[in-house]
């Protein structure tokens, strides 16, 4: 009997959409090779099985892990349990190891396996082969989990001979790091694994969150302290136990850092979440000096939400170690990354308007956030071709640390000849408008609002969107002093005279009500 080169091994439930999506691109991937597909199904109830019994060329296991039977709770069998029914089962000479929520992209199946191939050839005792991925829109950045040298394989390729050398998975761990585990025992028994650096795999880490949230309860810290207590003096230090029972792994970004078009993993989010208006990509540009908690704070607003196709950019203006450490920790949810001196916060701002590649743009700049977790998504979703410029309302934090806050609401773009109708972070610009728009540095207060009042005249269309965009929280350089008066005061006799509307402008007014400040402060 002539067997499969590869053996392609899934573990499924309740995900059929993107199952689908997962196999159609191995088959179209192994179009030319020999292989088979093994799904491991935990009793699917959205009719996942129904569909995999009707594909002939899916051998598929069912073994019900949820629910009742005879009365009884199913006691709940260990994730490795799964993988080893299909491992065992499985006739290839590799066997590739992915989830039902996760899609190659394209080459990724065929670059490992020609890698394998070669190494083989070469007399390598090789035993497994990791793919890069990512867990979008969590961790942007293509990369594979390591400690110590040990490289794990979560998406990848392993050798059959070598598992079943070691025994396959070990079933004693409840659903986290058994396949960690795996690695460990391959690496103990004499084999290498390697990473493939043409091998990308999109993993979408938002798929049906009450199922991953089903896994991740107090067991994982039991199944870590279970991995770290056996292979402590091994691959782990004994002096470091207490250290890598927090920190099991850490990630190895690909060395190239990869730009990688979003069509692949547009598919997995399209299958989850189908009413997503066309899947533009939205650049979040963040300016921060010597403010670490602030950014912190933004970082943190931006990775909560729900929207997945954000490009992040931060731009730094070559601060200390404080702000150094929080961009370090948030590596992975930032796409560019800007760290050098720059002439003023408008400056910096036009640094970040040169890099963003999305196809809309906002600035949260560093103590600023998002007013909600789905806010980014909502906002998307009241897109249109017209417009070039789209706002809303802010929350405007204030008051003795921050205790007060009042929704201010954006105002029709005609109140512009007056002053800002709007915050600038709840504004989102198409990009092209904002390519064409940078702003002005020799003001130093008011370039946004020069720029708005530069589109506005020149026939840019604003759309007023009733939703709050951010949280603005008091205490930027605009709000105090006079010169954020007389430049705001210059661009509107510069733009719209000295007429009347000179007698509503909020700078006017402004200006007038703290002169005797003024005077004396000057005077």
């Amino acid at each position: 009997m002539d067997y499969p080169k590869i053996s392609m091994v899934i573990g499924s439930f309740n995900r059929r959409k993107l199952l689908e999506l997962c196999i159609e691109a191995v088959r179209a991937e192994l179009n030319d090779q020999s292989y088979e597909i093994i799904v491991v199904d935990g009793g699917s109830t959205d009719g996942t099985v129904e569909w995999l019994v009707q594909q002939k060329d899916i051998i598929t296991i069912i073994q019900h892990n949820r629910g009742e039977w005879g009365g009884k709770q199913i006691v709940r069998k260990p994730w490795a349990y799964f993988m080893n029914l299909a491992f065992k089962a499985a006739s290839g000479q590799y066997i590739c190891m992915l989830s039902d929520d996760s899609l190659i992209v394209p080459g990724a199946i065929n670059n490992g396996v020609e890698l394998f191939d070669e190494q083989l050839a070469k007399g390598v005792k090789l035993g497994g082969v990791a793919f890069y991925f990512r867990d979008y829109p969590v961790r942007k950045k293509y990369a594979i989990a390591s400690n110590l040298g040990n490289l794990y394989v979560n998406h990848g390729l392993f050798l059959k001979a070598a598992m079943e050398e070691v025994g396959y998975c070990d079933e004693s761990y409840h659903f986290y790091f058994s396949d960690t585990d795996l690695a460990l025992k391959i690496r103990a028994a004499g084999y290498e694994i390697i990473p493939s650096k043409l091998s990308f795999v999109e993993h979408y880490f938002d798929a049906t969150p009450e199922i991953r949230s089903s896994n991740n309860d107090e067991r994982k810290l039991v199944d870590r302290q279970k991995l770290i207590s056996k292979w402590s003096g091994i691959a782990y230090p004994k002096e470091k136990e207490e250290y890598y029972s927090r920190h099991v792994g850490r990630w190895l970004e690909h060395p190239d850092s990869p730009t990688i078009p979003l069509d692949t993993i547009q598919k997995l989010v399209a299958a989850e979440n189908p009413d997503y208006f066309s899947f533009p990509r939205v650049s979040v540009i963040t300016v921060v000096y010597e403010d670490p908690k602030g950014l912190a704070r933004t970082i943190d607003s931006i990775k909560s939400q729900t929207y997945p196709f954000i490009e992040y950019v931060v731009i730094d203006g070559g601060s200390g170690e404080a702000v150094q450490q929080v961009l370090s920790d948030n590596s992975e949810s930032i796409d560019i990354l800007v760290s050098e001196k720059d002439n003023g916060i408008y400056d910096a701002m036009n640094k970040g308007i040169s890099l963003f590649t999305g196809d809309f743009c906002l600035f949260m700049n560093a103590g600023d956030t998002f007013y909600e977790a789905d806010t980014l998504k909502r906002l998307v979703a009241n897109l249109d071709d017209v417009s070039d410029v789209f706002y809303g309302h802010r929350e405007y934090i204030h008051g003795a640390g921050h205790s007060l806050a009042q929704i201010q609401k954006g105002q029709p773009i005609e109140k512009i000849v007056s002053g800002m109708p709007f915050c600038h972070q709840s504004i989102l610009y198409k990009s092209d408008a904002l390519k064409r728009n940078e702003f002005n540095t020799t003001y130093r207060y008011a370039a946004d609002y020069n720029q708005f009042v530069k589109m506005y005249t020149a026939g840019a269309k604003f759309r007023l969107i009733d939703q709050v965009i951010c949280k603005f929280f008091a205490g930027g350089s605009s709000e105090s002093g006079i010169r954020p008066y007389l430049e705001c005061l210059k661009i509107q006799f510069d733009y719209f005279g000295d007429g009347e509307h000179i007698k509503e402008s909020k700078y006017m007014k402004g200006f007038i009500k703290n002169w005797p400040d003024f005077e004396k402060k000057f005077s």
